[in-house]
């Protein structure tokens, strides 16, 4: 970890580059965002055509999608609408590397590096206030797009994958559990593995419900929960929300005594 305090500067841009490399230096993976070294990325002038995240996780996805369709259409369909097939793929591994960049190569390693002392500290700085705040909006502008994206992904994952697996091996688990097929070896052999094949199209059903809970949070109440952290914090900044007025606070009630009744 490092302090910026130890940095000499005569404006704040002056000094970002210097902590920029202190950052790095403390970090225990990787010296780079999207394919800039961290001293360059705090340049005020950086050019953003530069910046080209790394997203392994996506560009993964886009391959599997384009060899699935190109198996499926067959390569004379693939090739006479590869404009609107790879166009539509890559902005769709777009959205899923805007997230995984914002994590990996952003979020986890500024934590590994600083911890969580800056989200909300007894003494807001105009550090830690300014972090916080950028982080916030930041998360409701990655967060509410790229979580739809994934939503989607899952819900078709389930339905083609985890739907007839589960109505598949689901009935010829009943079936077999039913029929006695358990009161012999080979029986409890089978009985086991459509049942454990079943789980798997169950596991898609539990995490397709999860990622909509995740996706209705997100888009309901992510940007009312930031809102209100930005106001805490700047409240904390501003020296209204203190520790020793919360105490004072604290203590006036109890003195006041419960209401009468």
């Amino acid at each position: 970890a490092f302090s910026t305090a130890q940095v000499a500067y005569s404006a704040p841009w002056d000094a970002a580059p210097e902590a920029a490399k202190q950052v790095a230096q403390a970090l225990p993976f990787g010296t780079s965002q999207g394919g800039i070294n961290l001293q360059d990325l705090a340049n005020p002038q950086l050019d953003p055509s530069l910046f080209v995240p790394v997203c392994k996780f996506s560009d993964t996805f886009y391959r599997g999608a384009k060899n699935a369709v190109l198996a499926l259409a067959g390569k004379d369909v693939y090739s006479e609408y590869a404009p609107l097939i790879a166009g539509s793929l890559l902005r769709v591994r777009l959205e899923f590397c805007v997230l995984e960049s914002f994590v990996y190569e952003s979020i986890v390693p500024f934590i590994k590096a600083r911890g969580l002392s800056w989200v909300f500290p007894l003494r807001e700085t105009l550090e830690t206030f300014v972090a916080g705040v950028v982080f916030a909006v930041a998360s409701n502008v990655v967060l509410i797009g790229s979580t739809k994206i994934i939503s989607i992904a899952v819900f078709y994952s389930d339905f083609f994958v985890g739907l007839p697996i589960r109505l598949t091996f689901g009935f010829i688990n009943d079936r077999l559990v039913k029929g006695g097929a358990g009161s012999n070896p080979a029986g409890v052999v089978l009985i086991a593995g459509t049942g454990a094949i079943r789980l798997i199209g169950q596991t898609t059903e539990v995490a397709r419900k999860f990622i909509e809970f995740w996706d209705v949070f997100v888009g309901r109440y992510l940007l009312l929960t930031t809102f209100g952290y930005v106001v805490l914090k700047f409240l904390k900044f501003k020296g209204v929300l203190t520790i020793e007025k919360l105490g004072a606070l604290w203590n006036a009630l109890l003195e006041a005594g419960p209401p009468p009744a």
